[in-house]
């Protein structure tokens, strides 16, 4: 049995955690998801071959269980700075990126022979589902990020209204998705809460409190049936590593 250690969340729109759960799922039992908090980590005890979730990457007790031999990291991203992940992931025995992207990372700091690469796999339920019928009075867009700098939402604010004042474009604009830290790239663990007024100040600065929701987070199912009602599936991600929600509304 192999287990893979996640951190327990509130945020029901992660990519990693789908991802997780999409993994545990396809193995028909022979891998098990495990959501710890910080304190549960400390006394966790191992008995099977572990996978640690790379958002546990700054945890102290998640290096040690990750150091263990047989043991290792599930990479969904990679911090900017190579110091921060080096010397971590060179101690463990596997390392599973979830992205090609993430794989060419590693492998120009760490051996080829601790690298697996598994790429992520997409709801299948989105084919089968169907949308309801509206008046099409507006361009409706849909971006599924969290309030982040790297997802580009302030830019794409930035964006729309250069259209909508050159095109007169009408449209209302879904934002699924929640202030979060970005600390899997830069390292921090808080929200960038400057970043987050000066998007939410866009808004406001553009009049736009009805053509603009901000959704917070939603099921999987949920977020299914948004994709199928919108014209236009926005993402202004200015990096990303697989970019998952492009395959979902495809």
């Amino acid at each position: 049995m192999i287990c893979i250690l996640e951190p327990k969340t509130d945020q029901a729109l992660s990519g990693n955690f789908l991802y997780n759960k999409e993994l545990s799922a396809a193995s028909h039992g022979k891998i098990e998801r495990i959501s710890l908090s910080k304190q549960d980590m400390d006394s966790f005890i191992q008995g099977d071959t572990l996978l640690i979730d790379s958002a546990w990457l700054y945890s102290a007790p998640a290096k040690a269980l990750a150091k263990a031999e047989g043991n290792g990291w599930l990479v969904h991203s990679l911090p900017d700075r190579v110091g921060d992940w080096q010397k971590t992931f060179a101690e463990s025995t596997h390392l599973v990126a979830s992205s090609a992207s993430v794989a060419d990372r590693l492998r120009a700091e760490m051996p080829d022979h601790k690298i697996i690469t598994l790429l992520p796999a997409v709801d299948t339920r989105i084919r089968s589902l169907h949308p309801q019928e509206r008046e099409h009075d507006l361009l409706r867009l849909i971006t599924v990020a969290n309030v982040m700098p790297r997802k580009g939402l302030k830019e794409a604010a930035m964006f729309l209204r250069k259209v909508e004042e050159e095109e007169g474009l009408a449209f209302h604009w879904y934002v699924v998705g929640q202030p979060m830290p970005d600390r899997e790239y830069n390292g921090s663990p808080e929200i960038d809460e400057a970043y987050v007024d000066e998007f939410t100040s866009l808004i406001d600065l553009y009049e736009w409190h009805d053509d603009v929701t901000l959704v917070g987070s939603f099921t999987m199912e949920q977020q299914i049936r948004m994709y199928l009602n919108m014209d236009v599936a926005f993402f202004p991600s200015l990096k990303e590593d697989f970019g998952k929600v492009l395959l979902e509304t495809a």
